[in-house]
């Protein structure tokens, strides 16, 4: 089963704030695109906390969930445009900026969160950053929402051949579209912040993605 890393885009200057001291207040923007019950904004609020604390006020982080201000994709835009400080991206989201992220796109490439972890946090993970650097973003950090799964309202998805038909939901990711028509499955390329209501309305069977 695939890993899907989460890699928290953050604009060039916010590094250059670190250790600098303000006069005044510095806000910046975290927006993501998680409920406010996600991994996302859990991490978020934690992230602002520890920012506000050790900063001794002179920083102060606002929050945008739930797409407020755009899709995932939006979010990395922005982040490189500098209208957004920070966000929390897919790295298959990220593909469409920095290519070689779709690598972990590739469906079952870990079996392990162990494998997961001695990948981005080592040397692989280190020439990951330094290509998005040049690209226009600061990775600061990658954290995992858990191993994506299969669920959908028609069957249950026991062997591949049970996917044949099935309008499942998937990232906007070259990768994810043509694994799900390998799978027989009619991939549907739909934003996260979008994905309940098509849900609801059946504009798709099912969906990719951690139970969690």
């Amino acid at each position: 089963m695939k890993k899907s890393a989460i890699f928290l885009a953050a604009a060039a200057i916010f590094v250059l704030f670190a250790g600098t001291a303000f006069a005044n207040v510095v806000e910046f923007k975290f927006a993501h695109s998680g409920s406010l019950e996600h991994q996302y904004h859990v991490g978020a609020e934690i992230f602002k906390e520890l920012v506000e604390k050790k900063s001794g006020g002179e920083m102060k982080v606002n929050i945008f969930p739930q797409a407020q201000l755009g899709g995932e994709r939006d979010l990395a835009e922005g982040v490189r445009m500098g209208t957004i400080e920070m966000s929390s991206v897919a790295a298959s989201n990220m593909a469409g900026f920095v290519l070689e992220l779709q690598v972990f796109g590739i469906p079952f490439l870990f079996e392990t969160k162990e494998q997961v972890y001695h990948a981005v946090d080592g040397e692989i993970g280190k020439d990951l950053a330094d290509i998005m650097r040049g690209k226009g973003f600061e990775n600061l950090a990658t954290w995992e929402v858990g191993f994506r799964n299969m669920t959908n309202n028609v069957r249950p998805v026991k062997v591949p051949a049970d996917m044949e038909g099935l309008k499942i939901r998937v990232q906007e990711s070259k990768i994810w579209i043509e694994f799900m028509k390998r799978l027989g499955a009619v991939a549907t390329p739909i934003p996260f912040g979008e994905l309940y209501t098509a849900l609801q309305q059946k504009v798709v069977d099912g969906q990719e993605n951690p139970v969690a």
